[in-house]
């Protein structure tokens, strides 16, 4: 299986690309499982009016998702996505990007869909 994307719990990168520094965890059930993910759908802006999402948001004013699925049985949990860790550090079980800036990465993310992330 060709995963295009990885993530180590520190970056998310994109294979022989480019890395962003990045979280899962440790709010709500930890961390994101490790194993195989789907990039279920492409980079989606989340309207700044939607206040009950800050941790979709960098310090730059960028509001954006990426719903990602795993491949594998996650014990039940679900709502998995990428997005930048706005807010408070830490994600629910999410990547978040913790750069000011996370324009490149959502533009990277901007066709994803069905591509594959290993989490390790």
């Amino acid at each position: 299986m060709d995963t295009r994307w990885t993530f180590d719990g520190n970056q998310f990168c994109l294979k022989n690309g480019k890395c962003w520094p990045a979280v899962s965890g440790p709010k709500g059930k930890g961390a994101l499982p490790p194993g195989v993910y789907t990039i279920k759908g492409n980079a989606v802006t989340v309207p700044p009016e939607h206040e009950k999402y800050p941790s979709f948001c960098d310090r730059n004013g960028n509001w954006w998702w990426v719903s990602i699925e795993p491949d594998f049985d996650a014990g039940g949990r679900g709502g998995f996505g990428i997005h930048p860790d706005g807010n408070s550090p830490g994600t629910a079980g999410c990547i978040g990007l913790t750069d000011e800036d996370t324009t490149d990465a959502r533009k990277a993310l901007g066709n994803a869909k069905g591509q594959k992330i290993l989490v390790r």
